[in-house]
């Protein structure tokens, strides 16, 4: 199956959505693994939507998934089910944010990036969100980029 198509299903706007989904999953992933020990877990207390105990283990577990994730995707490496993922995942964290603006919980930092990147403004975040979710939702329909791992299985005949 060759990548086909114009203008917003081009191959090359595909490759550029693509890279932007896996690169946002992968510095999010890095960016709260290179943090200090218990710093996420504090940032998901302030949500106030995560029971306490599922804290640590969400804490431990989430920056590898996003870190997997956005590897897949920057390869092009089963596309469509990581971009599958990753629209669940990018519209987890809008519910959340969502939930916070309409309950009136101050956020001083999403933690959606570690230490990396400090995103204020939960309006502003929703919104990035919204989109990226919409960037996603995009890839399952329209899975096929350049340069990516699928196309080159497919072309190998795998």
């Amino acid at each position: 199956m060759a990548a086909t198509g114009g203008g917003w299903s081009s191959p090359g706007a595909m490759t550029a959505a693509r890279l932007l989904a896996g690169g946002v999953f992968v510095v999010a992933g890095v960016g709260k693994l290179l943090e200090p020990s218990g710093a996420f877990a504090q940032s998901l207390e302030a949500y106030r939507l995560v029971p306490a105990a599922a804290i640590p283990l969400i804490a431990t577990w989430l920056p590898w998934g996003e870190l997997v994730l956005g590897a897949y995707l920057l390869v092009g490496f089963e596309t469509r089910w990581a971009s599958v993922a990753a629209a669940l995942g990018f519209a987890v964290f809008t519910a959340a944010i969502a939930t916070n603006l309409i309950l009136g919980v101050p956020l001083e930092n999403c933690g959606c990036f570690g230490t990396l990147l400090k995103r204020e403004g939960a309006a502003a975040t929703l919104v990035g969100d919204l989109l990226l979710v919409g960037v996603s939702v995009w890839l399952v329909r329209h899975p096929l980029s350049w340069a990516s791992l699928d196309g080159w299985l497919e072309a190998k005949g795998w």
